[in-house]
């Protein structure tokens, strides 16, 4: 089941364990070794509100979590939006991601929103950002970089200035006499001390009647 204000509002908040989602698989607990829901107190993050999804130095490969058969009958857009902040501002390599994938109607499988590292010609610790081209490289500025829990430049020039979690939001997705949403967020990499990423107050607005 999922938790929300109404019908059209769903959000998954991890407060109760697999409410809304289903992961791959989970390890450790706190926020380091860890792919599972915490509730571990963040370094300088101060709008933390209960549980969130902790990923940092996978023993797992490549895990992932999904959201299932979202009723979106009768909608004709979504959005999707996500609260993020990293471990580190200078830890992700050229080969972590996250990449958040969508399918409706049970069918293929296209991209939603993607986090990567401000690459730059650095292929190795560096801050992350949104990957708003999916190109594999994240675009470096005030609204796409994601937080961190700790402060500071990368090598490639990207500033992280802010370690609270922050809410990004994709642009509508239209949708066309569809029922059923699947959305899943994909882990790549990430297996190195300090690389990690933390999520909470996952929201899908979609406008059906």
């Amino acid at each position: 089941s999922y938790s929300g204000f109404s019908q059209n509002v769903i959000k998954v908040d991890f407060e109760t364990a697999d409410e809304g989602y289903t992961p791959s698989g989970t390890e450790g607990s706190g926020y380091t070794d860890v792919f599972n829901r915490s509730n571990s107190s963040l370094s300088n993050v101060t709008n933390e509100d209960g549980y969130f999804w902790a990923v940092e130095d996978l023993s797992l490969s490549n895990p992932y979590i999904t959201l299932d058969q979202i009723n979106v009958t009768g909608a004709t857009s979504f959005t999707f939006s996500i609260d993020m902040t990293a471990h580190h501002y200078n830890d992700w390599d050229d080969s972590d991601e996250l990449l958040i994938t969508y399918s409706v109607d049970s069918g293929s499988y296209g991209n939603l929103m993607a986090v990567q590292n401000t690459d730059d010609g650095t292929i190795y610790n560096e801050p992350a950002a949104l990957d708003t081209d999916f190109d594999g490289e994240g675009d470096c500025s005030g609204d796409n970089t994601i937080p961190a829990l700790t402060q500071g430049t990368g090598g490639g020039g990207c500033a992280v200035s802010t370690s609270n979690f922050k809410t990004f939001t994709t642009s509508s997705i239209s949708l066309s006499s569809n029922t059923t949403l699947d959305i899943k967020l994909q882990f790549n990499g990430l297996t190195s001390g300090d690389e990690g990423i933390y999520l909470d107050n996952i929201t899908i607005t979609h406008n059906s009647i």
